[in-house]
């Protein structure tokens, strides 16, 4: 049986290791996936996904001809291939123009996944603020929108969106002055467009300012709208 083989190397018994069941689940890794086609603007938006979370992601440059409603089989396997349990997949067709896929896995098959169609764009490049985040940062995610909180699918979609960011890291203590360098705030509007905005964060001394102390929070992209 093939569930009966060790393995002879100890760069096989490492992979069996990390795929076998833990107690406590370690960081859930994104793998930033391409199709066969993609707009320069799609790929820039995923490009730029994958700067924020670059610490614990795999960009990878292959393109894959998947049609991820008609069958996951791939994706679980490139998935499962990578360790990655977290995906972002970007397309553009016809039918699906600007198209991206949002989704996670558990127990290496596809749990849930949310399509959207990105309708406008502005990248970090384009706000030339020249921020560079640290290393492993995590965002201050924002949700506005009462559909946020009643609606089932948005309900769903906002435990997606903090699983994709957040990436099950953990935090021991966060100290509010210092560790907190950017926001995400995703919005919900009744007609179904998400809002994807993203801040920087910086706190002024008086030597920056002759008034007082206070925060500093300016625009730095990617800017979506979904």
């Amino acid at each position: 049986m093939e569930g009966d083989k060790k393995p002879k190397t100890r760069k096989g018994k490492k992979i069996l290791e990390k795929r076998e069941p833990k107690l406590i689940e370690g960081i859930r890794h994104t793998a930033f996936l391409r199709g066969t086609k993609t707009s320069e603007s799609i790929t820039g938006f995923m490009h730029d996904l994958y700067l924020l979370k670059k610490s614990n992601s795999l960009y990878i440059g292959k393109r894959f001809d998947i049609k991820p409603f008609e069958d996951q089989s791939q994706l679980e396997s490139l998935n499962k291939k990578n360790d990655t349990a977290l995906f972002m997949f970007a397309s553009h067709s016809k039918k699906r123009q600007n198209n991206v896929l949002l989704g996670r896995t558990y127990d290496d098959q596809v749990l849930d996944m949310f399509e959207f169609g990105l309708e406008e764009y502005q990248s970090i490049e384009s706000f030339k603020r020249g921020n560079t985040l640290p290393a492993g940062c995590r965002p201050c995610l924002i949700f506005e929108g009462d559909l946020f909180e009643y609606d089932p699918i948005h309900i769903r979609m906002k435990n997606l969106f903090t699983d994709f960011f957040y990436e099950n890291s953990p935090v021991k203590s966060v100290d509010i002055r210092k560790g907190i360098v950017y926001t995400i705030v995703i919005t919900s509007s009744e007609n179904n467009t998400i809002f994807f905005r993203v801040y920087s964060i910086t706190q002024k001394t008086k030597s920056d300012s002759l008034d007082s102390d206070g925060t500093d929070i300016v625009e730095m992209g990617p800017r979506a709208n979904l």
